[in-house]
């Protein structure tokens, strides 16, 4: 369910969701407790912490409710609240229940006993609860809060190498065998930074 973007018809950028991608991680390298991981992702803002720097560890924590597809056409509103809420609904029940019970938003669960208001008792818990995806910058963002994807920076300057090498491939090529045919052969790997294979392989 991890995305760096909404993934829908307007696919607005979360330009900081690499912040819960590494969280997950650390807390894996710690050896985090199960059930403090899951509260942590469910909860983790209303947990006691002892230091500034663990309640903002927490709080990352909680990118597991707020990363994931999302349907900002609808120009906000009840509707986009109650789609939002259905998809954490579904993340938290697979995830941590190993069950689907999204499908109770419209009737009960045919073969599990879930019924509707076993659903809606859930969605009263996340309805309670606000995503705030962010205020710095205001003015960059849209009406919903994400940021504008026009607002998004270039990748640094040092990647220019494997697009320059892409300008001398001959015209008419876009395979390896085309390439192949032309006499050539394949251009040596590019050294990559770690930290930007990441987001050019997902990009």
């Amino acid at each position: 369910r991890y995305a760096d973007s909404v993934g829908r018809t307007w696919n607005a950028p979360f330009p900081y969701a690499w912040k819960y991608r590494d969280w997950v991680i650390a807390s894996f390298n710690a050896d985090k407790p199960y059930n403090r991981f899951i509260a942590e992702q469910i909860a983790g803002d209303l947990l006691p912490a002892k230091t500034v720097e663990q309640r903002r560890d927490q709080i990352t924590g909680t990118g597991f409710l707020a990363l994931g597809s999302l349907t900002l056409n609808a120009g906000g509103g009840e509707p986009y609240l109650l789609d939002q809420i259905d998809d954490q609904i579904d993340v938290t029940t697979r995830g941590f229940l190993g069950l689907s019970v999204a499908c109770a938003r419209c009737h009960d669960h045919k073969y599990d006993p879930v019924m509707q208001r076993d659903y809606y008792a859930l969605a009263g818990i996340f309805y309670s609860s606000w995503t705030y995806p962010g205020q710095a910058h205001q003015s960059n963002h849209t009406a919903a809060g994400y940021l504008d994807p026009e607002m998004l920076v270039s990748l640094p300057t040092d990647l220019d190498g494997p697009v320059d090498r892409v300008r001398e491939i001959p015209q008419g090529v876009h395979t390896m065998s085309d390439l192949r045919q032309f006499g050539g052969k394949a251009p040596p790997p590019y050294d990559l930074e770690p930290d930007w294979v990441m987001g050019i392989r997902e990009g």
